[in-house]
């Protein structure tokens, strides 16, 4: 029996869309996958939002398109014999994602950066505030369950204005952490037929102008754990069964010291702009400690969970601490009320909110705030 080769010709005209068509605002959609151009954030065309307002930045699905793209199948023998061919019909789906900004004293939305995730390309976007920027991160590993960050846009959280834009080469794995003016990340890991790592798992870093270094090898007794960025400093989380470590590096990776060992079973870690917060959870209570990078630690708060709320989201910005509630939703993630802890007052002000701000996933950071200046 002969072996026959199969290539595939894309037809270069696009027919219209048959079935599952959902209407997307095609101007507010980026087909070059660049940031939006400066805007102003305004609630009206006569209403400017003031400084000292507060944001929270998060990732919203903007709608779908599902188009039919007719093609063209030519069968060729090995020996280079015209078989014939034939046609068909691909559906090509295409996402559209945006990062958007919400202003809870006002109940106003607007958007900041916007892409477009084909079904044969599929990526995500998710936002990170940190030293008076807005970073968002495009996630190409979506597809099998995998971080694979690439691309790395750098904007002004007022005005969507873009400052950087980076690519990751390789790619990063893991979460990131954000100091100064470096990314630091791991490699995205790749694996062998049975599984096994094959490559990746370095640790890099990554400045605004492109430069990219790597710091430390796979398996490198300092490269372990998650990295953060606080307060311009290079931190890791270590957890060996119930015992957390916090340790210090210098800029190349090394380890400094270890700050804080701990003892917990169910936690998580957040990093501010100053500090790390350790949130110990106790069924529906959740116990809030500030870890300073002296070695010290705090109770500032417990946080018990409503009727109805399932979660918690932290973030710090300009010497206060929000603490979002959350609801469990079939309409998607719904804020439940943003807490304000003024960290040298020890004021705690809520806005209720009751809002639904989005039916996806936030990123590994959570959703993210900051303060207009």
């Amino acid at each position: 029996m002969k072996k026959i080769g199969v290539f595939l010709i894309l037809l270069l005209i696009l027919m219209g869309c048959t079935d599952d068509k959902v209407e997307v605002p095609k101007e507010d959609i980026n087909n070059d996958n660049s940031p939006i151009e400066e805007q102003s954030i305004k609630t009206s065309k006569e209403e400017v939002i003031p400084k000292g307002t507060l944001t929270l930045f998060y990732t919203k699905h903007i709608g779908k398109d599902t188009d039919i793209l007719p093609v063209q199948v030519q069968l060729i023998s090995p020996e280079g014999e015209n078989l014939g061919g034939y046609g068909e019909n691909i559906k090509v789906e295409t996402d559209y994602y945006g990062i958007f900004g919400y202003l809870p004293e006002y109940d106003k939305t607007y958007l900041v950066h916007k892409v477009y995730s084909p079904s044969y390309a599929s990526n995500f976007i998710y936002p990170i505030t940190k030293n008076n920027k807005l970073f968002i991160f495009r996630d190409w590993g979506v597809d099998d369950g995998e971080t694979e960050i690439k691309d790395v846009y750098i904007v002004d959280p007022k005005t969507g204005k873009n400052l950087y834009t980076l690519s990751l080469a390789p790619p990063a794995g893991s979460k990131v952490a954000i100091v100064g003016d470096k990314i630091y990340y791991r490699s995205s890991i790749g694996t062998d037929i049975y599984g096994k790592r094959s490559s990746g798992g370095e640790l890099y870093s990554l400045t605004f102008d492109g430069n990219s270094q790597k710091l430390l090898e796979y398996g490198d007794e300092f490269n372990s754990g998650k990295f953060y960025g606080v307060n311009n400093k290079l931190l890791s989380v270590v957890r060996n069964n119930n015992l957390v470590e916090i340790r210090e590096h210098d800029s190349l990776g090394n380890l400094i010291s270890t700050m804080h060992s701990l003892i917990a079973e169910n936690y998580e870690i957040y990093s501010g702009e100053n500090n790390l917060y350790f949130l110990n959870k106790d069924d529906s209570i959740y116990y809030l400690y500030k870890l300073y990078l002296d070695g010290t630690q705090e109770q500032l708060m417990e946080i018990t969970l409503e009727n109805g709320e399932v979660g918690v989201d932290f973030d710090e910005e300009g010497n206060k601490l929000f603490i979002i509630t959350y609801k469990d939703s079939s309409r998607g993630y719904i804020i439940g009320a943003v807490n304000i802890f003024d960290l040298n007052t020890k004021e705690l002000n809520k806005i209720l909110v009751e809002q639904q701000i989005s039916s996806t996933s936030p990123g590994p950071d959570g959703d993210q705030f900051y303060i207009l200046e």
